[in-house]
């Protein structure tokens, strides 16, 4: 059974969902899964069409990081297709990818960037790579703090984290639904019928909590964008038809203009510092 991994608490059941609980302590949502589910899409083929705008935010990041450490080197945990790994290696760094599978295996050697398989889950890699990325991972591992308390082990000096936040509109809407019997976005957000659901959503006060524990400490925060068009209704169409598809899609767009106003974004990356290493 997957607990809160700051309180190892007894969670809270969601009405109309016995497979959601939440933490009352630290604001933190954990998914066990009660019954089986049809897999009806995979991350890897419906994350490429993110790669355009995730590059914007991409930028900002290794802006802060570059000021941080000239020449640093860098792994990607779960990586998939690669954005942020790619993205380095294009600028020139050492780069090393390790994924549970090897779909991407081949196209990374040819880029130049060494590859390792193995599952996030089960990580036992020494490696001498200053800056580790863990985007959109940690909320599919059973235990983040488990592998957080690894990698600090590590020689690595920051972590570029990106993980889905409870605290967007698109989470807040979804979950109201549930009141009045509409599952498929909540759903939906939490990936169920996917081949890696979310097991974990994260507020700003379950990740500090997670990253003080685990001997790391932000450094900067970056609000990311939830999806474009068209890769929301590549995700939606996969599980609904084309209706439900294109009525999501015009208000996901809606809901994030309303997070960028609010500052209250449906994903968030954080950079932290390996205060092991650092100290």
């Amino acid at each position: 059974m997957i607990l809160c991994p700051n309180c190892s608490k007894d969670n809270i059941s969601i009405k109309k969902d016995k497979e959601i609980s939440y933490c009352s302590i630290c604001n933190h949502y954990v998914y066990n899964q009660l019954t089986e589910k049809e897999i009806l899409f995979s991350h890897d083929h419906v994350g490429e069409h993110q790669q355009v705008t995730r590059e914007r935010q991409f930028k900002k990041v290794f802006n802060f990081i570059l000021n941080k450490i000239p020449n640093p080197s860098f792994l990607e945990i779960g990586a998939g297709f690669g954005g942020y790994i790619n993205f380095a290696k294009k600028l020139g760094f050492d780069c090393t990818a390790v994924d549970i599978d090897d779909y991407y295996r081949d196209e990374y050697l040819q880029a130049g960037i060494k590859f390792i398989q193995q599952d996030a889950n089960n990580f036992d890699i020494n490696n001498e790579s200053e800056i580790f990325i863990l985007s959109h991972i940690i909320e599919h591992i059973d235990n983040p703090k488990s592998l957080l308390k690894k990698i600090g082990k590590q020689k690595v000096k920051y972590l570029i984290v990106e993980v889905p936040s409870s605290e967007g509109m698109i989470f807040k809407l979804s979950k109201l639904l549930l009141t009045v019997n509409v599952f498929f976005v909540w759903n939906r957000l939490w990936q169920k019928s996917s081949n890696s659901p979310h097991l974990h959503y994260f507020s700003d006060k379950s990740i500090y909590k997670l990253f003080k524990d685990s001997d790391f400490e932000v450094e900067r925060t970056y609000n990311s964008r939830f999806a474009t068009i068209r890769g929301s209704f590549k995700r939606t169409s996969s599980t609904e038809n084309i209706i439900i598809s294109l009525i999501s899609v015009i208000l996901i767009q809606f809901l994030e203009f309303l997070n960028y106003l609010t500052q209250r974004p449906e994903n968030k990356i954080y950079i932290v510092r390996n205060l092991k290493f650092n100290s």
